[in-house]
Parts: C-alpha cells; structure tokens; sequence
C-alpha cells in the first residue's frame, strides 16, 4: 500500500502522516493562496549560508545602499552608557548583530513553512508527481516531518519570553530602549562617516528635513502589537513544540487534539507579522515610517 500526505487547507499535517492508497482528485487540496511577498521570500530569493555563529539565511537581493549603512556601523559603533537600573550598554553594531539573527529565524521559518506547504500541495494536484514520490514515500515524510518540526521549533525559540534567551522580545525591548539608534542625527552621522561619500552636510540636513524619525511611542507599539500574535502561538502551537521536543503525550489521541487545533491562517497571520515586524524596525532606521499588520 503506498502512502502521501495531503496537507487540508484548514489543519497542519501531523506525524505519523495517515496512509492512503487512491490518487489525488483535485478537490483534496485547494491553491494555497500564500501572499506574494511571503512567497518571494520562501523562494529563490532567499540563499543558505554557514556563519560564524550557525546556519542562517540570508537576502541575496539587499541592495549596496543598506551593506554600506550596515558595514559604517561597525566602524561608527559607539557604546552606550545606561542609567543605574536601565537596559545594558549596547552598540550599533551589537543592535544590529542581534537584529540579524532574529531577520534570520522569522526567513527560516517562513522557508520551512512554505516549502512544507509547497510539496503537499503538489503532491496532491499532480498525478504524475505524486506517484513518482511514493516510489520512496519514506524520504518524503522525513522531508515533510523535518520541515514542519523546524517551523514549530524556530517560532517557539523567535517568540520566546525567557530574558535570558535570544528572541524577538530581546531585539524589541533593545529597539525600545535606544531610539537614538533611529534619530535624524545619528543617521547624518552614519552617511557623513561612509568613506569616500563626499556628501555635502549642507545638502544632507536639507534631505533629512523630509525623512521620518519614530518616537519612543512609535517603537513601544511594535511590542504592543506582537502580543496577539505570541498568545495565539502560546495557546495553541507552544504546546505541539513541547511535544515534538519532549514527547510529553504519548496517547495518539491526545497528540491528535494538539493538532485538530492548528489553522493555516493562524500560521500565515504569525508568520506575516513577524516578518512585517523585522521590516518594520529596519525602515524605522532608515528614516521611513513604520507600520505592521493589524
């Protein structure tokens, strides 16, 4: 009897996959309808590389103008100096290294997601795919499993509240407590400091006079804003990572009600916001206004 896994439109496939000996009809999988833009960025966009501090993924397509910005701050890079009781001291370019690895996570779980997504999808409206996967049904549900195990267990690590973690939390909180990372001045520092730019001072106020600087409201709303989307993982998907990492139900009815909980709507919300979030604070740095998803 052959086995493949088709992924419904309205729950997330779940280990071990149901087995099934009939051909796809067509009307057991519908387009996915994923956004364009979280498309592109689960696609050929996005390139696999070995840093020094792991595996990430990276933008192939990220223009010069930001590598130059980026690359000043580690030469413009000046510590700051808290109050008795405030936020650690932190540098540009430490603010950036940790944004990185977050911009990197949001990239890999939304990759995980939508290549998942991907080959259930063809699996299940291609006769001629399908059956050339179930030559080796065992090396699909593997992929299959590794790639929906990897989402669950990136998001829990992006969203996770623990201080002492590395999470999206930490990246907000660091935003929150240096706007002056994200001031007009510190931005006609960074450009007048590029060498080699000979940029006019004269002219540059003059161009920062229309650009967008946020208030310290501005970026406290991006931590606002991400509690919804954390309480709906919390409720509903932090249990599934717990137990693809410790087993801790061993009852398949049990593991079954985890997931008949999951939606892939809820999936695409969190992931469209976290990736909107990312966005959202690099624009703040480059003078343009903010703004995410209700």
């Amino acid at each position: 009897m052959v086995r493949r896994v088709i992924l419904r439109e309205d729950h997330a496939v779940r280990w071990p996959f149901k087995v099934a000996a009939d051909p796809p009809t067509g009307q057991e999988a519908k387009p996915l309808g994923v956004r364009q833009d979280l498309c592109a960025l689960g696609g050929a966009k996005g390139i696999y590389r070995q840093g020094p501090t792991g595996p990430g993924l990276r933008h192939a397509n990220q223009d010069s103008t930001d590598c130059e910005e980026k690359a000043n701050i580690e030469v413009q890079s000046i510590r700051m100096t808290p109050a008795p009781g405030g936020p650690p001291p932190l540098s540009e370019a430490e603010f950036w290294r940790d944004y990185d690895l977050i911009r990197d996570d949001v990239n890999a779980a939304m990759l995980s997601c939508y290549t998942h997504r991907t080959i259930n999808h063809i699996a299940a409206t291609d006769m001629g795919v399908w059956a050339k996967m179930n030559r080796n049904p065992e090396f699909w549900q593997v992929t299959a499993y590794s790639l929906q195990n990897a989402l669950f267990i990136v998001l829990a690590r992006i969203l996770d509240h623990d201080g002492t973690l590395h999470s999206v939390h930490k990246v907000l909180n660091a935003t929150i407590a240096h706007p002056e990372f994200f001031s007009k001045a510190a931005r006609r520092a960074r450009k007048l400091s590029i060498p080699g730019s000979g940029l006019d001072p004269a002219l540059l106020d003059q161009y920062d006079q229309d650009t967008w600087e946020p208030t310290a409201q501005d970026l406290r709303t991006l931590k606002k804003d991400l509690k919804p989307y954390k309480a709906r993982f919390d409720a509903i998907y932090r249990p599934i990572r717990d137990q693809i990492a410790h087993i801790i139900l061993k009852d398949p009815a049990l593991v079954a009600d985890l997931y008949s909980k999951t939606q892939k709507t809820d999936i695409d919300a969190i992931l469209c916001f976290l990736h909107s979030l990312v966005k959202a604070i690099w624009c703040g740095f480059r003078g343009m206004p903010i703004s995410v998803p209700n």
